[in-house]
């Protein structure tokens, strides 16, 4: 199994960054959506 590259949540708009271990669809500061980050170097090896 390939551990995941996802490394942290972030307002669309506020652009804060949140745990994505924990569920949670929008941005607590202003109810956007969150996007997912990745780490795109770890993920193209």
């Amino acid at each position: 199994m390939t551990a995941s590259t996802l490394t942290h949540l972030e307002g669309s708009e506020s652009g804060r960054t949140y745990d994505a271990d924990v569920l949670q669809r929008t941005d607590p500061v202003d109810g956007r959506p969150l996007l997912a980050r990745y780490d795109l170097d770890r993920a193209a090896r």
